[in-house]
């Protein structure tokens, strides 16, 4: 898991695009540190359900470092309870996620958590405007195949969920079949809950 992250960190983005884990701005440490800590901790876990988002947002693993998370559910849900393990950057003023939200409530009621990830691990944004978020282009998703395919390994993956239409295309270019989930965001939050409810009654962790 160390040597995943550190591959993530030393990965170059693209001017408008910002990685989460880079060894060159110090606040990335926690970040670096929150990934690592999510992954070992869901290795105990062992999943074996993989849920694949678009890719981190400015409010959610922008700032956390873990996909589908922000900084209030690192402070507030029971999984990131561990001392010591993770912690965010700007303790003063902790941001909240919708989708992130929307997920993390939605586990929660299926008592349902596969792993998370995108299909471009870096956090797309508008030019000179970190505080927002645009669509991967093309080649970004192509990029970010090689940590998707990584993570498969890693944990030795035998279902998929596909979040939203870049990765489904994503997914089922790459070859794995996935089931297809509306994303949370711009409405689609009770769409996406029931589309996980009905995946989670036939494949558990």
């Amino acid at each position: 898991m160390k040597k995943f992250v550190e591959k993530l960190a030393r990965t170059k983005a693209p001017k408008d695009a910002k990685n989460p884990w880079d060894l060159s701005r110090a606040g990335n440490a926690v970040r670096r540190k929150n990934l690592e800590g999510y992954l070992m901790k869901m290795a105990k876990a062992k999943p074996t359900v993989l849920l694949v988002g678009e890719a981190p947002g400015y409010r959610g693993c922008g700032r956390t470092g873990v996909p589908f998370c922000s900084e209030k559910l690192i402070r507030a849900h029971p999984f990131f309870a561990d001392n010591g393990v993770f912690g965010v950057e700007h303790e003063g003023d902790p941001m909240a996620e919708a989708s992130a939200s929307i997920v993390w409530k939605t586990f929660d009621a299926l008592d349902f958590y596969p792993l998370m990830w995108a299909t471009y691990p870096f956090h797309p944004h508008e030019p000179n405007d970190e505080l927002s978020n645009r669509a991967p282009r093309p080649e970004e998703v192509r990029l970010g195949r090689e940590f998707l395919e990584n993570i498969v390994r890693l944990f030795a993956i035998k279902h998929i969920i596909a979040v939203g239409r870049v990765a489904e295309k994503c997914l089922g270019e790459m070859g794995h079949e996935a089931y297809a989930v509306r994303h949370p965001s711009h409405g689609g939050a009770t769409l996406f809950a029931k589309g996980l409810a009905e995946f989670a009654k036939k494949h558990r962790n």
